[in-house]
């Protein structure tokens, strides 16, 4: 990546954010549930102690200008760890399963969904331009097929393992409530998302 901040520097940081912000959500979320207040306590807690929160600000003003690739590779880490983190205190102390924070995903969308009409392939970049799936480098996703009426494409990698399976867990979580989360932001259009094998997905144009 550059030495200077370019556009492909604040997609890549609109990605991070989303992501921290949907970790904030699902925190949120909990904190307003009737449960006992000392699991909830102790949740927060260990959020606290055991990951980091992305700063506030513009990217130019948190980023470290000398390193702008290494900042904002650690700011990945930091949201993966993160989201993993938050989601293995939920589940394990039985406050929601993984099928209930993958609803909390899908209201998550929502509330940020797309609006007005677009191809399956504008629909394509706008998601892409939300979720988080590494760095550009990495070149995760790769588009197999492109019409008037779907897209299709791969992820060729699984770029988020390692932080679920630091915990015992697999990334199939991650990537159950990433598909709600996209299922809500695509919510109000006449567009929808299905995965048609293990890491291959379309987006496809549905008639009214």
């Amino acid at each position: 990546m550059s030495a200077f901040l370019g556009n492909i520097h604040y997609l890549l940081y609109n990605k991070i954010k989303f992501q921290s912000d949907f970790c904030d959500y699902l925190l949120n979320v909990m904190k307003e549930m009737n449960i006992d207040d000392k699991i909830k306590l102790e949740v927060i807690s260990n959020v606290e102690a055991n990951t980091v929160n992305l700063k506030d600000g513009d990217l130019q003003d948190i980023v470290d200008l000398s390193n702008i690739h290494g900042s904002l590779q650690q700011m990945i880490i930091e949201v993966e760890t993160k989201l993993a983190y938050i989601v293995d205190q939920i589940d394990r102390n039985e406050i929601m399963n993984i099928e209930n924070i993958s609803k909390i995903g899908f209201e998550f969308g929502v509330k940020n969904r797309l609006e007005g009409q677009h191809s399956p392939i504008d629909v394509y970049s706008m998601i892409t331009g939300k979720i988080l799936n590494g760095m550009p480098c990495d070149r995760v996703q790769t588009l197999l097929e492109s019409e008037d009426s779907y897209v299709k494409w791969i992820d060729r990698i699984d770029i988020h393992e390692n932080f679920w399976s630091a915990l015992g867990r697999s990334s199939d979580d991650f990537y159950q409530i990433r598909t709600e989360i996209i299922k809500g932001l695509i919510s109000n259009i006449d567009v929808e998302f299905k995965e048609l094998e293990e890491k291959v997905y379309m987006l496809f144009k549905v008639e009214n």
